[in-house]
């Protein structure tokens, strides 16, 4: 099987959560300062330069024991770089008022407003101008605070499933199909032997690096929650982030520190020792891990739009930026805001909620000049189902709910017709590969 370049490829960022799991752990200060190869780099900006007004702070002074951290996943071919389009874009929020560990995954092909830039996807502003542009990006179209980052390069990713004893995980018959035609990229691309094996059966079971890896790059397969194409994918990646959190925190103090002696060259952070002490705190007591996306499809007003030939996703950012301020601040469940909070109609006029809304947040994935008139601009789409789920000691619940969507408003450079079609030759990227065919999981076609 031919293999494309790793700057397409479809990654995960979980050795980003999993080395911050572990540096967040008992002792784990400690054994980085024995090793002293823990060096944070250097990331010195103003709120203004993050793009961070008073508007995104918590209004509730208790919320300043939340602290939120972005997460980027990098295509790197370099090893050792963390340089180039984040894959996948993630937001970890500390939450010690709560005791929870919240993690927000947010689309990559969501459609932002970028300083200097105009309208882009959300994949390409890393390559743009690094964390301190994507970080900007975040806060100002979703009205947050972030002001320190985590980046990991993807080179060595099977090796940090690896390093927590593998994941456990319930594979469906066609994933398991899809996940082995991955699987069988890295062995070509690895250079791993044909003996390496894939996965036998569906089931719950014990997935290695290399098959944790292949079952979280699958797009084109509905998961048991009947999640599709990015909004599925993003699903699993999830689902192994949260598996491996919780070995994790099953460690023994003494297998800390040969773990964080693996994940520390993984990654690259401005998070320095005494806010990873500070951070560590909440480890010592029974943290919960909660996590959940943006978008979820109730407020989705096109999740299969093609611009310039790509897939995107659009939706309300105004709204988007409430659900998850209400989440990471308030501990609302997404569901229960949207439940409580319906986003309006189409043609109506949107209904800001003054707890939730910032200065920052107005934005949403295309509209008219005035930030709360709604374009009338609907679209027929696959609907995957919203997910969003918390576990504690294993545990896991989940929820959904089907509400009406809401249409954009957000002034944009590229203003797409009321009624969005796919372009007569839609990318490759429309058309699923076959299992073992000369193609990737996105179904672009695979370059040497």
């Amino acid at each position: 099987m031919i293999l494309k370049s790793l700057s397409r490829k479809k990654k995960i960022v979980i050795g980003v959560v999993v080395a911050l799991v572990a540096l967040l752990g008992a002792g784990a200060a400690y054994a980085i300062s024995i090793f002293g190869s823990f060096h944070p780099v250097e990331f010195v900006h103003t709120d203004s330069d993050l793009g961070i007004s008073s508007g995104n702070e918590p209004l509730d002074d208790s919320s300043k024991e939340i602290t939120n951290i972005a997460l980027f996943g990098v295509d790197s071919r370099d090893k050792d770089s963390f340089k180039g389009n984040s894959d996948s874009v993630m937001v970890i929020s500390v939450d010690k008022l709560h005791n929870k560990i919240k993690l927000t995954s947010i689309m990559r092909d969501s459609i932002v407003e970028v300083d200097g830039y105009g309208d882009r996807k959300l994949t390409d502003v890393y390559g743009l101008g690094g964390p301190k542009l994507a970080i900007r990006t975040i806060n100002e179209n979703f009205g947050l605070n972030i002001r320190d980052y985590a980046t990991v390069n993807f080179a060595n990713m099977a090796e940090i499933v690896d390093a927590v004893g593998g994941v456990e995980i319930y594979v469906t018959e066609e994933e398991r199909v899809n996940a082995n035609a991955s699987i069988g990229e890295q062995i070509k691309e690895l250079g791993l032997s044909k003996d390496t094996p894939g996965i036998n059966q569906a089931g719950l079971q014990t997935l290695n690096g290399i098959q944790a890896v292949g079952y979280a790059r699958i797009r084109y397969v509905d998961n048991p929650n009947g999640s599709y194409g990015d909004y599925g994918r993003t699903d699993r990646q999830r689902e192994v982030m949260e598996q491996m959190f919780n070995k994790a925190l099953k460690m023994d103090f003494w297998e800390y520190p040969e773990f964080i002696r693996k994940m520390i060259p993984l990654v690259e952070t401005s998070l320095t020792y005494d806010k990873i002490f500070d951070m560590a705190k909440i480890m010592t007591r029974n943290v919960t891990f909660s996590q959940t996306r943006v978008p979820l499809v109730e407020y989705t007003l096109d999740a299969d739009y093609y611009m310039n030939g790509q897939s995107c996703v659009y939706y309300n950012l105004s709204y988007a930026s409430q659900v998850l301020r209400a989440y990471i601040y308030d501990d609302v469940e997404p569901e229960q805001y949207v439940e409580e909070n319906v986003p309006p109609t189409t043609g109506h006029r949107v209904q800001k909620s003054e707890k939730y809304s910032s200065s920052n947040s107005g934005r949403s994935s295309y509209n008219d000049d005035d930030d709360d008139d709604n374009t009338n601009t609907t679209s027929s789409y696959r609907a995957p189902s919203s997910s969003s789920k918390s576990s504690n000691n294993g545990g896991t619940t989940s929820s959904s709910g089907n509400t009406s969507q809401s249409p954009p408003n957000h002034t944009s450079s590229i203003d797409p017709p009321n009624e969005p079609t796919e372009p007569e030759d839609p990318p490759e990227s429309s058309t699923p590969p076959e299992s073992g065919s000369n193609g990737n999981e996105d179904g672009s076609e695979a370059t040497e």
